[in-house]
Order: C-alpha cells, then sequence, then structure tokens
C-alpha cells in the first residue's frame, strides 16, 4: 500500500469456512508506475493486521486514473487451480477511445493473470465496473450509462457464456 492509495476503497471475502483470504481495493494508487491506475490485493485475512500475500494485481490496460481496483468480489474458481478468482472494476478507464466508459476483469487468484476482460455492451462513459458480484455469474454495474431515454439511469449486466478468457476459451459455466 502507499500514501493516498486508498487501500480498503473496496473489500471482499474470497472464501468460506477456514479460508479467510480478502481481496482488497486501491483504486488512487500508482499501479506500474501509472498516477491512480490503482491496485488490488489478495490479503491473508487469517493473520492479526492481515498479511499481503503476492504482488499486487494491475490493470491489463493501466491508465492515469483508470481506478482499478475500485469494486472487487470473488467469482469462485474460474481457473481450474482450485482457489477462487477475483472480479475487479476500473470504471474509469478508457475504452475505444471513449473516457470513463470502464472495464471488468476476472483474474487468477494464484498469479493475477487476466482470465477475462469484460466491457460494457453499451459503448458510453458509464462508469462500467463501478460495482461488481461475481456469485455465479459476473454482475456488474455502470452507473452512469443511459438506460432507454433515461439518460445516466444506469445499468447492472449480467454476462453469460459469451466471456472469451485469455488462453481463448469460452466459459462453459453459466456465467
Amino acid at each position: 500500500p502507499e500514501s493516498g492509495g486508498k487501500f480498503g476503497d473496496a473489500l471482499a471475502s474470497l472464501g468460506t469456512g477456514s479460508d479467510r483470504d480478502l481481496i482488497v481495493g486501491a483504486p488512487a494508487e500508482d499501479g506500474g508506475g501509472t498516477n491512480d491506475a490503482g491496485r488490488a490485493y489478495v490479503v491473508d485475512g487469517a493473520t492479526i493486521g492481515g498479511t499481503v500475500n503476492r504482488t499486487p494485481m494491475t490493470s491489463a490496460n493501466r491508465e492515469t486514473t483508470g481506478r482499478f481496483g475500485f469494486s472487487v468480489s470473488s467469482i469462485g474458481d474460474r481457473s481450474g487451480d482450485g482457489t477462487p478468482d477475483v472480479l475487479v472494476g476500473a470504471p474509469d478507464e478508457t475504452v475505444s477511445s471513449t473516457g470513463d466508459a470502464g472495464r471488468a476483469y476476472v483474474l487468477n487468484n494464484s498469479d493475477g493473470a487476466v482470465l477475462a476482460t469484460i466491457t460494457s455492451p453499451s459503448l458510453e462513459d458509464g462508469r462500467f465496473g463501478e460495482s461488481v458480484v461475481g456469485a455465479g455469474q459476473p454482475v456488474v454495474g455502470a452507473s452512469l450509462e443511459d438506460a432507454g431515454s433515461n439518460s445516466e439511469a444506469g445499468r447492472a449486466h449480467t454476462f453469460l457464456p459469451t466471456i472469451s478468457f485469455a488462453d481463448g476459451r469460452a466459459s462453459a459455466e453459466p456465467y
């Protein structure tokens, strides 16, 4: 964690029972040397004060004020390695030259590798990734997206098996 990084702005449990690891967002950290690109950390919740388990996760599309880590959630084991993976929002990232369009990422908990990058089906400056929930399938909020003729009404997008993973496969589970 770094000064002004907002470590702890977003928190989520990565497991149940004896697995007390947490995913912690720090959306104002200078991920990869880029001002306010953001980071996310896996923290061992079993130790008093928590110990950062691994190298912090950063966006595959690091940019100034991208705010990776603004929202975080467990998404279950998508990589097949036996550990729950993470869903991280970056609501202020630019997508196809649209500022603040935002993204959400599915990342491998073990090594931080990007398993999938999710963008909104409505390309606009809607802050896609402002909220994320990974229970069963990814649900990604975009509080400033237009809903029909309602300007900045907001939307929540649920994603099904059309997500492509970095290794070229599509999810076979209900997404």
